[in-house]
């Protein structure tokens, strides 16, 4: 019997605006951590105002296709586009209260249409009864996730 490959976890930090260059680092940096270290775990931390809602969605997609375990974090302010990579992890924390904040989206490109799926999951910020930082629901108030808040 061949022995369990250990659990190495690899951490990312994304802040500043969401664009098509960090898209592309984000996929770079992860790309090379699986291929070199065999990464079998990722966190990604997010603290953004948002950006390019095409590089967003590329984010999200890129996020759930991988085949490793996928953490977001929001800590400080998570705007915009930035949500749309938050959703991407398959377990979501957020830390004290982050700011989360969303206004209409547009895309950049009049002939892209954005994924069911980012659309969908994008729905899900926020509680429905107003409070914040509290739980995830879908637009009927289905309780989907616990967020976990961190003290200090």
């Amino acid at each position: 019997m061949a022995a369990p490959t250990p659990d190495r976890e690899v951490w990312y930090t994304l802040t500043g605006i969401i664009d098509p260059a960090a898209a592309q680092a984000l996929a770079v940096f992860v790309n090379s951590q699986i291929y070199t270290t065999g990464a079998t775990r990722l966190k990604v931390l997010i603290s953004s105002t948002g950006g390019d809602v095409d590089s967003a969605i590329r984010m999200y997609s890129y996020l759930k296709s991988l085949p490793l375990e996928v953490e977001t974090v929001a800590f400080g302010q998570v705007d915009s586009a930035a949500n749309l990579v938050y959703l991407g992890g398959q377990r979501r924390t957020a830390l004290v209260a982050p700011a989360v904040g969303a206004r209409r989206a547009r895309s950049r490109s009049e002939r892209r249409q954005f994924q069911p799926a980012a659309h969908r999951d994008a729905r899900r910020v926020g509680a429905p009864d107003g409070t914040r930082g509290e739980r995830l629901a879908d637009a009927d108030d289905h309780r989907l996730a616990e967020l976990t808040p961190i003290t200090t």
